[in-house]
């Protein structure tokens, strides 16, 4: 991903639904973490609309983290619609 050219552009505006912030940023078990997971949702979100095709407003993605409730034990790839 070009980021400097990502940088030097106005950047859309991002909406982030309340079930997408419960799934991707959201840890309760530790707060501080949340800054750094709605960093990756966003670095992600444009990367993934970056590789869209041009007009494409929506994006489907994902990335391995940690679910919200912090189980190691359920699948760490989490989907998002974007």
């Amino acid at each position: 991903m070009d980021m400097s050219a990502l940088l030097s552009s106005t950047p859309p505006a991002v909406a982030i639904e309340e079930p997408v912030w419960a799934q991707m940023v959201s840890y309760p078990l530790a707060p501080a973490c949340e800054n750094e997971r709605l960093q990756r949702l966003i670095y992600h979100g444009f990367e993934a609309l970056s590789q869209a095709p041009s007009g494409q407003v929506m994006v489907e993605f994902g990335y391995f983290c940690l679910p919200p409730d912090g189980n190691q034990n359920a699948p760490l790839w989490q989907n998002v619609l974007y």
